[in-house]
C-alpha cells in the first residue's frame, strides 16, 4: 500500500533528482524513444503522446545551463539554484586573488580536503543548497552540505570507494583504461550504496526529503565516444537499471530481497528529476590551441597559469612583488580567463578590478625588453582560434568585492556595477542591466561595426532594457541563448577574472602543462564543452510525480529553475533574494 497515492498537498512527498552529467536534449530522449530505458519509461515518463511529450511526466528541451557550460558550477548551480555571482563556484580550476597571496583552486580534485573545501569553502554560506532546505536528505555527491546521509565521507572512501576501484582496476581495467570509465564500476558502485540506502530507509521507516544522484558514467561516454555512440547507449541503459533497483529493489550480496521504493510504499509521492549540468559539441582534434603559451611568445605577457606543476616554485620567486608579472591565468576547454593587475600592478586587489576595454588594448609586455605597450583585444581577435573577448567595465565608484560580505553580497540584487563589452574580429556589442520592481533588465546594444552575438534577429529593440526573462525567451533557440544573464551571473562572482577569450566554434583550448601530461587522452576526446554555444548550452529536463503536469513540454527555462521549482512542490519556504532561479509554475497542477 503506498504511503501516499492521493494528489492532495498535505500528503508527503519525496524528490529524487538524477544528475544525468553531459547530456543533450535529442540524444537523451532519443535513446529512451528507442526502447532501451523501459523502467524509465514505465515508472516516470509514461507512453510517448502524438504531441511529442510524456504522457506522465513533463519535460523541457531547452533548459539553459550557466556559463561556462561545465561540470562543477553547473552541478553547484542545481543544487543551490544561484550561479556563481551568488554561490561563489566560479567554476572547476580558478585564482583566488583576493587573500594575502593568490592561490590556485582546483574544485575537481576529490581528494579528502577536496571534499571538505567543496563542502566548506568554495559554496557562499549564505547560499543555501538543497539539503539545508529539507530536514532529511540525502547526497550521492561531491556537494553534501546540509545531508543527512552521504555518499562521499571519510569512511566511505576508505572502505567502500578505494577498494572497488583497486579491484575494478586490477579485474577489468585494459591498458590506459580508466576505472571510472567502465560500466562495471559504475555498476557495483551504485549497487552497493543504493542497497544500503535502500536498507536505511527500511530500518529508518522513513524515506529522506530529497535524494540527489550524480551519474558521471554518462560525461565519460560522451566526452570519449560521443552522444550516438553505442557506449553512450549503454551508459543510459545502465541508468535504467539503476531507476530499476531504485524502485523494485534489488539482492544483497547473500542473495536476499531488499525492497525498492516501491515495495516500501513510496512510489506514488516520489518526485522525479532528471536533470543535466551541460551538454557537448564534437571535438576537431587538429584545432587544439596553447592559447597562453602563444600569449606569451607573440605578444610577450608574463601569465601565471594555473595548471603549471611548478606553481610554488614561481609564485615563491614573485616574493608578492606582482609588478613582475601581468597576470594569473586559466586555461578552460573553451575559455581563457586572466585577471591582469592595475598600472602597478602591486597588490592583489589590482587584479580583481574591472579595467575596460582601453587597459588591454595598451598593456605593458613584462617579458619583453622594448617598452612599447600591445594590444591584447587586437592580437585575439585577428586569430581563427578566438570568438570573443569578453571585458566587464567597471562603473565609479568601485566598490572592491573583497567588502562585500557574503550576507550582503546574496541579498543585493546587483552587487557590483559594471558593463560587459563582447568583442569579435567585425564588433563590439555593449551589455548593461538595472533593477526595476525587484527584477534584473538588460539592455544590448552595438556600439562598433557588426553585432558580434547576432542577436539582431531576436526582435528585442537595440538599446532598450528587457527583463531577464524576456531575454530567455527570445534567444534559447539561439545559436548563443540568454548571454546576457549567464554573464553577468559569472562576473558577479568575487573570485571572477577581468578578462575572458572565447574560443571559435571548431577550437579547443589546452594549458601547455597539461596538454604534456594528458595529450592522449585529450586527443581522444570525442565532444567538448564550456562554452556559449547552444549545443552545449540547452540541456534536458524531466519532472513527474505528483503535482507535476501530466503529458506537458516546458517551452524553455534556466537550470537554476530546478531548485525553487522543486521546493514549492514539496511545500518547502524560501527567500527568493537569495537565489537567482525562479520558480517552473507552469509545470507544477
Amino acid at each position: 500500500m503506498s504511503k501516499n497515492n492521493t494528489n492532495d498537498q498535505n500528503q508527503p512527498r519525496y524528490i529524487i533528482q538524477i544528475l544525468v552529467d553531459q547530456a543533450s536534449p535529442e540524444a537523451f530522449f532519443g535513446w529512451i524513444d528507442k526502447g532501451i530505458a523501459p523502467h524509465i519509461s514505465k515508472y516516470i515518463l509514461g507512453e510517448k503522446t502524438a504531441q511529442g511529450t510524456y504522457a506522465k511526466a513533463t519535460i523541457c528541451r531547452n533548459l539553459i545551463t550557466g556559463y561556462p557550460s561545465t561540470s562543477a558550477n553547473s552541478h553547484t548551480s542545481i543544487i543551490t539554484g544561484s550561479y556563481a555571482g551568488k554561490n561563489n563556484l566560479l567554476y572547476t580550476t580558478y585564482w583566488n586573488v583576493r587573500g594575502k597571496k593568490p592561490h590556485y583552486v582546483n574544485t575537481e580534485k576529490i581528494s579528502l580536503s577536496g571534499l571538505k573545501d567543496m563542502n566548506r569553502k568554495h559554496i557562499n554560506p549564505e547560499c543555501k543548497t538543497l539539503f539545508e532546505y529539507m530536514n532529511d536528505s540525502a547526497s550521492f555527491h561531491a556537494i553534501h552540505r546540509g545531508a543527512t546521509y552521504k555518499l562521499l565521507t571519510l569512511r566511505s572512501i576508505i572502505f567502500k570507494f578505494l577498494p572497488l576501484l583497486l579491484k575494478v582496476k586490477r579485474t577489468h581495467g585494459g591498458e590506459g583504461e580508466e576505472p571510472t570509465a567502465l560500466p562495471q564500476f559504475w555498476k557495483k558502485l551504485f549497487e552497493d550504496n543504493i542497497s544500503s540506502f535502500l536498507t536505511h530507509i527500511q530500518e529508518k521507516g522513513e524515506m529522506p526529503e530529497a535524494t540527489f544522484i550524480v551519474y558521471l558514467f554518462s560525461d565519460s561516454m560522451g566526452h570519449k565516444y560521443g552522444f550516438q555512440s553505442e557506449e553512450y547507449q549503454t551508459a543510459i541503459k545502465l541508468l535504467d537499471h539503476f531507476i530499476q533497483c531504485i524502485v523494485e529493489g534489488m539482492e544483497d550480496k547473500k542473495g536476499h530481497h531488499i525492497p525498492g521504493v516501491e515495495e516500501l510504499g513510496y512510489l506514488d509521492s516520489v518526485i522525479w528529476n532528471f536533470c543535466t549540468d551541460h551538454a557537448a559539441r564534437p571535438v576537431e582534434r587538429d584545432k587544439f590551441v596553447m592559447v597562453n603559451s602563444l600569449a606569451r611568445i607573440n605578444l610577450g605577457l608574463d601569465l601565471i597559469d594555473g595548471e603549471n606543476e611548478d606553481l610554488k616554485k614561481i609564485l615563491k620567486k614573485v616574493k608578492k612583488n606582482y609588478a613582475q608579472i601581468n597576470g594569473f591565468s586559466n586555461v578552460g576547454g573553451e575559455l581563457w580567463h586572466g585577471w591582469f593587475g592595475g598600472p602597478e600592478g602591486t597588490h592583489l586587489e589590482d587584479f580583481s578590478r574591472f579595467y575596460g576595454e582601453n587597459y588591454f588594448r595598451n598593456l605593458q609586455p613584462k617579458l619583453s625588453k622594448a617598452k612599447e605597450s600591445v594590444d591584447l583585444i587586437k592580437h585575439l581577435i585577428s586569430q581563427d582560434y578566438i570568438q570573443f573577448a569578453i571585458i566587464p567595465e567597471e562603473e565609479e565608484p568601485f566598490e572592491n568585492p573583497s567588502s562585500i560580505s557574503s550576507q550582503k553580497r546574496i541579498k543585493k540584487l546587483i552587487p557590483r556595477e559594471y558593463t560587459i563589452k563582447i568583442i569579435d574580429s567585425e564588433g563590439v556589442g555593449l551589455w548593461k542591466r538595472k533593477a526595476r520592481n525587484d527584477r534584473i533588465h538588460y539592455a544590448y546594444e552595438v556600439i562598433r561595426g557588426k553585432d558580434p552575438l547576432h542577436y539582431d534577429a531576436t526582435g528585442l529593440d537595440v538599446g532598450q532594457f528587457f527583463p531577464q526573462s524576456q531575454w530567455l525567451e527570445n534567444t534559447y533557440a539561439h545559436d548563443l541563448p540568454d548571454v546576457p544573464h549567464r554573464l553577468f551571473g559569472f562576473f558577479d562572482c568575487i573570485y571572477a577574472p577581468n578578462f575572458v577569450a572565447t574560443s571559435a566554434y571548431s577550437y579547443h583550448f589546452l594549458s601547455t602543462y597539461k596538454f604534456a601530461h594528458t595529450k592522449e587522452k585529450m586527443l581522444k576526446d570525442f565532444q567538448t564543452h564550456d562554452g556559449l554555444f547552444r549545443e552545449q548550452s540547452a540541456v534536458p529536463l524531466t519532472l513527474a510525480g505528483p503535482g507535476i503536469k501530466k503529458g506537458y513540454e516546458l517551452p524553455y527555462g534556466r537550470n537554476i529553475d530546478i531548485l525553487p521549482t522543486l521546493l514549492k512542490a514539496l511545500g518547502k519556504p524560501f527567500e527568493e533574494e537569495k537565489i537567482d532561479g525562479n520558480v517552473l509554475n507552469e509545470v507544477l497542477e
